[in-house]
């Protein structure tokens, strides 16, 4: 259902989300019509913010679902959610307008934001030393335009179709890797490569994979694998050819239970997504 069109309203640009228009749901006398019309606009510019903002997005996430739950669990009115529901827009409407004010651009402020949720960063370094080090980190990024340097999802273990890969966050090169096509982040979790790959780091991939794969550490996809951590089609694993029709993609790893995967694989089965270039490492 439109619940828009159900309520009688054009739906706005949150951007230019007037205190008229936030009057209007006020005085909507079908009350839960305005508590699922300020939800679905506030949740739709919490998915946009997010890629944007991952801060400011996770912040006005987790704000957003405290009230609804609250509402859901009856621990607070029909009025009483719409009141917080307006206060939320209201306050999504001035974080727009925080980079201005800071005089950062969207892409600077999204690094401050970043930075300043760490309160020793703040307490050390203070405000405009942040401002100066999001500058700089915007033009690293800007310069290095051809790394995709999103952090993304990827598991030793694995991940699956459940676990998708998502953009979540900027992290900046340590400098060892020149700007290419092809490369990306991506944050590896679990301990079956922990000698090579501690658990929780950022590395570096590169897609396709050119010549030679075996004794490459190498991020792969197949339907046969079950990987002991996560269960998914996708694992990170050293990876062997034992024969022509098998692959080993083997562990790395000082904890115990680990077992190589034994794959009887043709072209069609396997598809290898990227190798492993550099490890970051943990980034708190």
């Amino acid at each position: 259902m439109d619940v828009f069109a159900a309520a009688g309203l054009q739906k706005p640009d949150i951007s230019l989300l007037s205190d008229e228009f936030l009057a209007e749901v006020r005085e909507l006398p079908q009350r839960n019509l305005a508590v699922e019309l300020l939800r679905k606009l506030l949740n739709d510019e919490v998915k946009a913010r997010t890629k944007r903002n991952v801060v400011q997005g996770r912040a006005f996430s987790e704000l957003l679902e405290a009230t609804i739950r609250r509402y859901r669990n009856r621990a607070i009115e029909t009025a009483q959610v719409i009141e917080e529901l307006i206060a939320l827009a209201k306050e999504m409407r001035e974080a727009q307008r925080r980079g201005e004010e800071l005089g950062l651009s969207e892409e600077e402020i999204a690094f401050y934001d970043a930075l300043e949720s760490n309160d020793s960063a703040v307490a050390v370094l203070g405000d405009e030393t942040l401002r100066t080090i999001a500058r700089e980190l915007s033009d690293t990024v800007r310069r290095n335009a051809t790394i995709d340097w999103t952090v993304k999802a990827a598991a030793a273990g694995s991940f699956g179709e459940a676990q998708a890969p998502e953009a979540e966050a900027w992290v900046a090169p340590n400098g060892r890797v020149s700007p290419a096509p092809g490369l990306f982040v991506a944050q590896v979790v679990g301990e079956s490569m922990n000698q090579r790959i501690p658990n929780g780091a950022f590395c570096v991939f590169r897609a396709p994979v050119e010549g030679s794969r075996t004794g490459r550490v190498l991020l792969v996809q197949h339907r046969a694998i079950s990987d002991p951590e996560t269960g998914g089609s996708y694992t990170v694993k050293l990876y062997e050819r034992v024969s022509p029709d098998a692959v080993l993609l083997k562990p790395q790893t000082d904890v115990d239970g680990y077992e190589p995967i034994e794959i009887q694989a043709s072209a069609d089965d396997l598809r290898v997504i990227a190798e492993l270039v550099e490890v970051l490492g943990v980034l708190s």
